[in-house]
C-alpha cells in the first residue's frame, strides 16, 4: 500500500481507505518504512520540519495500534540531514505502541556497515539485503508480537515539546 517518496502521511491514508479495510482485517502482520522518505522530505524542496514529520507520524502510529494487529517496523540505514531525529521519533513511538522493530541503521552502525551501504545506492539497500531481510520475516512470523494492550496516552502530543524530550 506504499508510495515511493511519500512519508507516513500517506502510509496513515492507505490504512483509512475503503478499499484496504479487508486486506488489513485479515493481515497477520503489517510491516511499514518511511524513515528515509521522512529523513529526504525534511531536507529537500519540500523541507517539512521534524515537527510537522513527528506530528505525521504520531497519527499514523496511533492508527496502527487501532489495528490491534502485529506490527513491524522497519528502520533502514540512511544517514543524512535530519536522520538521527526523525529515527528516534520512529523508536519513541515503536516503544510507545509496543510495535516490533527491525533497525537496520542502528546494526549499520554497529558493524561499520555505513559507508558499504552508501555505496551503491544511499537512498535503498541492496537488494539482496532486502531479499534476505523479508525471507527472515517470512520465516520468523511466529516471533512477532502484538502490540501493548493499553498505552497511558492516546493524545496528539504538542510535537516542539516532544520532540525537546528525544
Amino acid at each position: 500500500m506504499a508510495l515511493g517518496s511519500c512519508t507516513s502521511i500517506q502510509n496513515f491514508y492507505e490504512i483509512k481507505r475503503e478499499r484496504n479495510q479487508e486486506i488489513l482485517k485479515n493481515a497477520e502482520l503489517i510491516i511499514t518504512e518511511s524513515n528515509i522518505n521522512e529523513i529526504n522530505h525534511s531536507n529537500s524542496i519540500r523541507n517539512l520540519s521534524t515537527h510537522l514529520i513527528y506530528y505525521n507520524l504520531c497519527f499514523f502510529y496511533k492508527e496502527l495500534y487501532f489495528l490491534k494487529k502485529k506490527i513491524c517496523v522497519c528502520i533502514l540505514p540512511y544517514p543524512h540531514a535530519d536522520y538521527k531525529i526523525i529515527n528516534n521519533v520512529h523508536r519513541k513511538l515503536c516503544l510507545k505502541y509496543g510495535f516490533n522493530i527491525i533497525d537496520m541503521q542502528s546494526y549499520y552502525e554497529k558493524v561499520d556497515l555505513v559507508e558499504f551501504g552508501e555505496k551503491a545506492d544511499p537512498s535503498h539497500p541492496l537488494p539482496s539485503i532486502m531479499k534476505l531481510l523479508g525471507r527472515s520475516i517470512i520465516t520468523s512470523l511466529g516471533d512477532f508480537h502484538l502490540p501493548k494492550n493499553s498505552i497511558s496516552s492516546m493524545t496528539i502530543p504538542n510535537s516542539k515539546f516532544a520532540l525537546q524530550k528525544i
